[in-house]
């Protein structure tokens, strides 16, 4: 498939340096499949019995390293960066640098400059959904919500799995009012493929509230909680819910999940050596 074999074990590895102070409070994942030194010694078993060849990265990996760059550092550092890479001539994918340039101009909110660096990316790169999020987010930054709104949605149809693509098309339909639009878009993304990022239950939440939903927005913001490893404040979201619910139907929904969640949580308080109650 053109990945590394090597590169598992190398990522559980680090993975296993990383969490190595968690002790008793790792989660629930890494406390049920711990990250032993014999499964990542069986990895790298496994590793040595193939030819080994260079693996290039790709340049969406030299994309997510430049964006991540600019997140890290001082948006002038990275900029500084990477004009001095383009003056060196040091890279390996050159689109990569002027995205890197593009999104560190956007977070100086030198928005013309950001335009002209990501079209030189697009010249030098075939068509990408990271570079049309950061399109539709220079057009944001320029309160220009009805074209970022075009520019999500023309890629919406190229890319209809791609994460970013379809949060931030939500996001922009609810900045212009559409909260039908989004929602038919969140749901038809949690009954195809079951997605479960916080992050579309919070704009769900979002929607219902803007619609006049206050309870299913309850029951939207209780699942992004969960997501989040926030059960308690998850259950005091449908405490509030079950108040306020007026048909059989949604208060039969809530004492179901409600059952769930606060099973869930004496057993999370039960692991962590507290009181379940």
């Amino acid at each position: 498939a053109g990945y590394d074999p090597r590169g598992m074990a190398d990522f559980f590895e680090r993975l296993q340096k990383s969490t190595a102070l968690y002790e008793n409070n790792a989660p629930v994942y890494l406390r049920t499949h711990p990250l032993t030194t014999e499964r990542i010694s069986d990895m790298q078993g496994r590793a040595q019995g193939t030819a080994y060849r260079q693996v290039r990265d790709s340049l969406d990996f030299y994309m997510v390293r430049a964006k991540l760059r600019t997140l890290e550092y001082a948006p002038q550092d990275a900029l500084a960066e990477f004009e001095m890479q383009l003056r060196e001539r040091r890279f390996t994918h050159e689109s990569a640098v002027w995205y890197g340039m593009a999104r560190a101009q956007l977070r100086l909110g030198r928005l013309s400059e950001a335009e002209k660096s990501l079209a030189n990316a697009k010249k030098l790169a075939p068509p990408d959904p990271m570079m049309d999020v950061l399109a539709a987010e220079i057009r944001l930054a320029e309160k220009d919500v009805a074209a970022a709104t075009h520019i999500y949605r023309e890629a919406y149809k190229r890319y209809p799995n791609n994460e970013a693509i379809a949060l931030g098309l939500i996001g922009a339909l609810e900045q212009l009012g559409q909260n039908e639009a989004a929602l038919q878009i969140i749901e038809a993304r949690l009954r195809s493929s079951g997605a479960r990022d916080p992050k579309l239950f919070k704009l769900q939440a979002h929607a219902y509230a803007a619609l006049g939903k206050p309870v299913q927005s309850r029951r939207a913001t209780a699942e992004s909680y969960v997501l989040n490893g926030q059960t308690q404040a998850a259950v005091e979201q449908l405490e509030l819910a079950q108040r306020e619910a007026k048909n059989f139907y949604d208060q039969s929904m809530i004492d179901t999940r409600l059952k769930t969640l606060r099973g869930q949580l004496i057993e999370e308080r039960k692991s962590a050596g507290q009181s379940p109650f």
